[in-house]
């Protein structure tokens, strides 16, 4: 089954704990240019690391919005698209 949508909050990523395998579940969960909506804390998981995988994925990142006002809990969200 494929999606038109799929959303992820990080901390499911910490409880998952298969950083690569499961972000290439998601890409192949969703339909050619399908949405990925995804938020993270920045002290779990750095936004470069999925970033720098997102060709492997299939995927192209559409917006990022980073909010730092406390930096302790500082946090990103991101939405991505598959490409093909």
């Amino acid at each position: 089954m494929e999606y038109d949508l799929v959303t992820m909050i990080g901390s499911a990523l910490n409880e998952i704990g298969v950083y690569r395998k499961t972000f290439e579940k998601i890409s192949k969960m969703m339909k050619p240019n399908g949405q990925f909506l995804y938020m993270d804390f920045n002290k779990y998981h750095k936004k470069e690391k999925l970033l720098s995988k997102l060709d492997h994925l299939n995927m192209e990142l559409e917006r990022l919005e980073e909010y730092n006002r406390y930096p302790s809990i500082s946090f990103y969200c991101m939405k991505i698209r598959r490409t093909d």
